[in-house]
């Protein structure tokens, strides 16, 4: 299973929303490059990292930023936050991020996101959804979808789509365990090696489910800034088994 801890981006800085509200966040390190380094050195080989202002925005002002932490530090990392075209795509990946998550765009135009897989590759391109009062939320979680989103997945396994990052934001930063019940309905649809869970993490004892799941990974964030989970003996534990 993949250990993959969060690194949120918001004017630079690297935050920590609450239940994916903009209007509550915590600084935690004005340096995102150093934590990522920080991460390294406890034996991360991936990071989660997403780029708030994208999301928000639709387009991203912390590239250069992001493009440091890649260089620098060698990781492997999933990049999420207002990527909603092919030509961002391709700029990302060349710059040397290893997968894109694709949220919005995955909610409001399921075709181009096919298309993106058939063209980048299956491990490049990860379907991002994200859950706000039970529903899908998209546009930064600032806009709630009514969708059925079990079609909507069924439409990407069937087009060959492997990775699936899942969040349910309620929980997100609450540090009250992930939504459980959530997963459990995503392991209907889909392979456990094909999804990533994330959101509410609160102990190791939640790495030990998603493991026994057969969970391709699991992200770790805030339980790590406040000093819930060790992620040293988490990765010794856990390993880093990849995909």
């Amino acid at each position: 299973m993949i250990i993959l801890p969060a690194i949120d981006i918001l004017n630079g800085k690297c935050v920590r929303l609450t239940r994916g509200n903009f209007q509550d966040s915590r600084v935690y390190s004005v340096s995102p490059l150093e934590v990522a380094a920080e991460l390294k050195s406890l034996g991360a080989t991936w990071l989660h990292l997403v780029d708030l202002d994208g999301a928000r925005r639709g387009s991203s002002s912390n590239g250069q930023l992001i493009q440091e932490i890649v260089s620098s530090t060698g990781l492997k990392i999933e990049l999420g936050g207002g990527i909603r075209t092919r030509e961002v795509i391709e700029e990302w990946l060349q710059l040397g991020i290893e997968r894109v998550i694709l949220g919005t765009t995955a909610v409001q135009n399921p075709d181009f996101v096919v298309d993106a897989v058939q063209t980048f590759g299956a491990d490049r391109v990860a379907v991002g959804l994200d859950f706000k009062d039970q529903k899908l939320a998209i546009k930064g979680w600032l806009q709630n979808v009514a969708i059925n989103w079990k079609k909507l997945v069924e439409k990407y396994v069937e087009a060959n789509v492997t990775n699936f990052v899942v969040t349910d934001t309620g929980r997100d930063g609450m540090l009250e365990g992930l939504n459980w019940r959530l997963i459990e309905e995503f392991l209907k649809l889909l392979k456990p090696d094909n999804l990533v869970a994330s959101g509410g993490v609160s102990s190791l004892s939640d790495l030990s489910r998603a493991q026994e799941l057969g969970l391709q990974g699991i992200v770790v964030g805030k339980a790590w800034y406040e000093g819930k989970v060790d992620l040293g003996e988490a990765f010794r534990l856990y390993g880093q088994e990849e995909k």
